[in-house]
């Protein structure tokens, strides 16, 4: 699996970014992705087409109300988004978001 940063940094045959997640992960890891990068995008400055950016701007009691109440398919959209917006590499985010640690 490797680390966040590892993930945001993996690369495809053609140079492209890799999703951040495998699609074999069980809905409570999906979650737990989602809390892991939220709060590490709150961190620093991002993208604000980033979904993560929004979520991060959560309060962490307001963002664990909202993760637990995602179905499956939701957390999967957050992550086809996050990596619409990597893969665009007109903003900041396809920069910043990958100096997460």
């Amino acid at each position: 699996m490797g680390t966040l940063q590892d993930k945001l940094l993996a690369r495809g045959a053609k140079g492209e970014p890799l999703s951040l997640i495998s699609g074999q992960e069980s809905l409570a890891e999906l979650k737990d992705l989602i809390l892991q990068v939220s709060q590490a995008c709150r961190a620093k400055q991002t993208y604000f087409p980033c979904p993560f950016f929004i979520t991060g701007t959560l309060s962490y009691a307001s963002l664990t109300v909202l993760v637990n109440s995602l179905t499956r398919k939701a957390c999967l959209d957050l992550f086809q988004m996050e990596l619409v917006c990597r893969s665009q590499e007109v903003g900041p985010c396809s920069y910043k978001c990958q100096k997460m640690s």
